[in-house]
């Protein structure tokens, strides 16, 4: 359900009624939040959209719940032992939403099957197939399964777990490219996940920046086996028994995927999650723009434009993974997500060995600078001594640093200190009585 029309206009009894019956809270719950309306705010019942409102911010209802109320709609809200809170997204073969457990009131992702598809037995049974493959699989990078049945109104469900957090999709296009470190985590990540799906023998076959969020603390989920290919398997390919033709989405899709869905390896979740890098360091899908059949032919055929055209200081490593990751032939790629891990650790140990090369650099020069500094001062206080009459050389090389630093630094002095020390320590000794009647010795 999706919000594409303005709220019909209920009264307030109309809502009264709408709300009772749609279970979302119980009479005595509401009677008490009547009555606790002082006399100045009676008139809330009399408006249905006052009253919802206030609902609202009471924490009573969700807007979406009351948003479908005023549309006068009382049913649909709970499936099975859940309480759906509000829409989250609506796919090719189902709807997803944030719901909630009645008794332990936590929080999930609810994929309901869009009733309209279960004339379709290739999607009924790829629905089934995506919580059997999930249930299979227990790992911090892949979205975790719950529960699954079949409510009284018959709507086939499955219950995931519910990550607030953006897709890589969205947070691209909200925020754009993402740093290099960054998009070199949620890679590791996302080959982490991928690996542990190729080690079960499956494939996903639809690895995309929609199909991966990230949560609050920075952790990667892949979702969305809908499409996923047990290798090795009595049973034929799920898509081929029902005569499906091209699976994934287009503009990560591997050459081979195009020409044949049913008979990939894990090598076109290679390709697809190259194409994923290209988008994020770039904020473009590889050949995002053209008709299917011209960006069908660029897969096959062309490269894309270089990650270095949008982003020059890109580190050539990423860039060179990002090509080989992506080759059109499968045996010219990278050939597992072992390789991809195994390529990005080698990055960031560089990185960090880099970052620390130039941190004790700095750390060294500035040392060197503190040094040079209290030289200085040991020299200034040597010159503070200095009579101009007796030594003058040195007292104007003092003055001319102190004039303009600009133009003589004082660590200058050091260069001509050597050939002038002694004079220093001549002009500072007292004169000897021929010298002082300004006559030679004999």
């Amino acid at each position: 359900m999706t919000k594409t029309a303005s709220p019909q206009v209920v009264s307030g009894k109309q809502y009264h009624e709408l709300l009772l019956r749609s279970g979302l809270i119980s009479r005595t719950d509401l009677s008490q939040v009547l009555r606790s309306l002082s006399h100045k705010k009676r008139e809330i019942v009399l408006d249905g959209r006052v009253l919802g409102q206030h609902l609202v911010e009471l924490g009573k209802l969700t807007p979406w719940q009351n948003w479908h109320l005023l549309r006068g709609r009382s049913k649909g809200f709970f499936i099975g032992h859940y309480k759906m809170l509000e829409h989250v997204a609506t796919g090719g073969m189902s709807t997803v939403y944030l719901a909630e457990h009645m008794i332990l009131e936590r929080r999930v992702a609810l994929k309901v099957m869009d009733p309209r598809r279960l004339q379709d037995g290739s999607f009924l049974k790829r629905f089934y197939q995506e919580m059997k493959t999930l249930a299979k699989l227990d790992h911090p990078n892949i979205i975790r399964v719950f529960d699954c049945g079949v409510s009284k109104a018959r709507f086939h469900y499955v219950v995931l777990e519910f990550i607030d957090g953006p897709e890589l999709q969205k947070q691209v296009e909200q925020d754009g490219p993402l740093s290099y470190t960054l998009a070199a985590n949620y890679l590791r990540q996302a080959a982490v996940g991928l690996d542990e799906i190729h080690r079960t023998g499956m494939v996903h076959r639809d690895i995309k920046p929609s199909n991966l969020l990230v949560d609050p603390k920075g952790i990667l989920k892949i979702l969305d086996m809908g499409l996923v290919r047990v290798l090795n398997h009595e049973d034929r390919s799920i898509t081929l028994a029902h005569e499906d033709s091209l699976l994934g989405t287009l503009d990560y899709l591997a050459p081979e995927q195009a020409i044949d869905s049913h008979n990939v390896d894990h090598r076109a979740d290679i390709y697809a999650l190259g194409c994923t890098l290209y988008f994020m360091l770039t904020g473009e899908a590889p050949f995002g723009r053209g008709t299917v059949a011209q960006i069908l032919m660029r897969h096959q055929s062309q490269a894309p434009e270089s990650i270095l055209t949008y982003r020059p200081d890109a580190p050539q490593e990423l860039v060179n993974l990002c090509r080989e990751m992506m080759a059109k032939r499968p045996e010219d790629r990278v050939q597992t997500m072992l390789e991809v891990i195994e390529a990005i650790d080698h990055w960031f140990v560089a990185e960090q060995s880099a970052k620390s090369e130039a941190a004790l650099l700095q750390t060294s020069l500035t040392a060197e600078e503190a040094s040079r500094a209290a030289s200085e001062e040991d020299l200034i206080e040597m010159f503070d001594d200095v009579d101009p009459n007796t030594n003058p050389l040195a007292h104007a090389l003092l003055a001319s640093s102190q004039q303009d630093s600009r133009k003589f630094h004082l660590s200058n002095i050091w260069k001509i200190v050597p050939a002038s020390i002694e004079a220093l320590r001549w002009g500072s000794r007292p004169r000897r009585s021929s010298e002082s009647a300004g006559t030679h010795p004999q």
